[in-house]
Order: C-alpha cells, then sequence, then structure tokens
C-alpha cells in the first residue's frame, strides 16, 4: 500500500508476420507481440504500498502541534574563535491519532533544534503507542552544552536578538511509524513508514530592554499546527 504479462511462447518475429502472403492467417503467431522486460512497466509491491498509504492520509492525516516552546538559558559567544552557543530548549508536543480503530507505534523519534538550516542540537525521544483517536503529551529537552557554531550563523543570530530582542527557530522531529489494527491489512506490507513533522518559525522574544536576557518563550496563543508529513 501488480500486473503479470503472459508470455507467449513459440510465437513467430514480426519479420516472418508480415512474410505472410494476403489472405493467409499465421496461426502461431502471437497476437501481440511480447514486450521485453525492460520496456514493460510493472507495478512494485512497495510502490503499491506507498500508493494506498498516500490515499489514507491524504484523508485523515496524524496530526501534531507544538504546545510550548522556551530556551532557558540561551546564550552565544560571538568573540571566541569558534563561536559556541549555550541552549536549553524544553519543548511539548501534542500528537493525535484521528484514527476511529487502530492504534499509532512511533519508534526512533529524533527532535532537531536548527536557526534557519543550522543545527543547533538534537534529542531523542522515547517510543509510544497511540490508541484510536487519543491525544497524547510528549516532553522533549534538547540541550546544547556548549555547541560550537559557523562564524556566519553566530553572528545571524546575534544581530537577530540584538535588534528584534527574539530568535527565531525550526523544530524537526523525524520517526518511523507503524500501524496496528483498523487499516493494518493495509499496511502490512510496509516494514518500517518514515514520517517527519516540521514546526518553523517559532519566534522567541527574549527581554527587550536586556540584550543579554537568556531567557525567553513563545508568546501564548494555544498550541501551532506543524506540518506532519510521511517520506
Amino acid at each position: 500500500m501488480c500486473i503479470a504479462v503472459k508470455k507467449t511462447e513459440g510465437g513467430k518475429s514480426a519479420d516472418q508476420k508480415v512474410g505472410a502472403g494476403v489472405g493467409e492467417v499465421d496461426e502461431e503467431a502471437p497476437l501481440l507481440q511480447s514486450s521485453s522486460p525492460e520496456k514493460t512497466g510493472r507495478v512494485k509491491p512497495e510502490d503499491a504500498d506507498n500508493l494506498t498509504a498516500f490515499i489514507i492520509f491524504w484523508f485523515s492525516t496524524p496530526s501534531v502541534q507544538l504546545g510550548s516552546f522556551s530556551a532557558d538559558p540561551f546564550s552565544i559567544d560571538v568573540s571566541a574563535t569558534n563561536p559556541k552557543i549555550t541552549a536549553h530548549w524544553n519543548i511539548t508536543f501534542f500528537f493525535t491519532n484521528p484514527y476511529g480503530s487502530g492504534r499509532l507505534i512511533y519508534r526512533k523519534l529524533d527532535a532537531e533544534v536548527f536557526y534557519k538550516n543550522a543545527f543547533l542540537g538534537g534529542a531523542f525521544i522515547d517510543p509510544f503507542v497511540q490508541q484510536p483517536e487519543e491525544t497524547k503529551l510528549v516532553l522533549v529537552v534538547v540541550v546544547a552544552s556548549p555547541t560550537v557554531v559557523s562564524n556566519q550563523i553566530a553572528k545571524a543570530i546575534d544581530a537577530e536578538k540584538s535588534t528584534t530582542g527574539a530568535v527565531s527557530f525550526n523544530v524537526k522531529i523525524q520517526a518511523i511509524l507503524r500501524m496496528k489494527g483498523g487499516w493494518e491489512w493495509i499496511f502490512s506490507g510496509l516494514k518500517k513508514y518514515e514520517v517527519s513533522v516540521d514546526c518553523e518559525k517559532l519566534k522567541v522574544p527574549f527581554n527587550s530592554s536586556n540584550t543579554t536576557a537568556t531567557a525567553g518563550s513563545i508568546s501564548p496563543g494555544g498550541p501551532r499546527k506543524c506540518f506532519f508529513q510521511w517520506k
């Protein structure tokens, strides 16, 4: 979530077929020439699995929302030869299973924090199982203590924090997802199903009156929807 082509044996070539006289029927010639394996398109089992999964997830996709995102502490040293950041991010997610029958099993979860496309830190998340229509709270702590970054990234973070009093981060989760029960018969051919979750433009404001402030969190306003996609 195959199309078989029967090959006719003993058939004559196209030249032999053309050479038959007018009004004569060559009974040994096949009605249609067999295509060579290289030219015959066949649907692979894994392609069929992915197509079926795509159809199901298109209409009803697991939902992931970011509940909170804070940095305490968060500091960057741009004076060093090798700029470094020190950070402690606390993140909460809400995973929702939209299916009325079928458990979702998440394994090999990896959460990563980025500044634009630059990796800052990551953490593994314990595997978990979601019951039908269940929403689960997942807590994640990502620590960078300290982490070396490029001069370009260090200066960009420092400039954004100094001029706007805030820093925008991106968070990505990668995981292996399986389903048990419900539509399991469709996914039986899938040994693993890779998915990713993207939460972008998480603007963390720091104390605007203190450019050296080391703690901040995204403004309240309810959970923020993240982009869930299967690979």
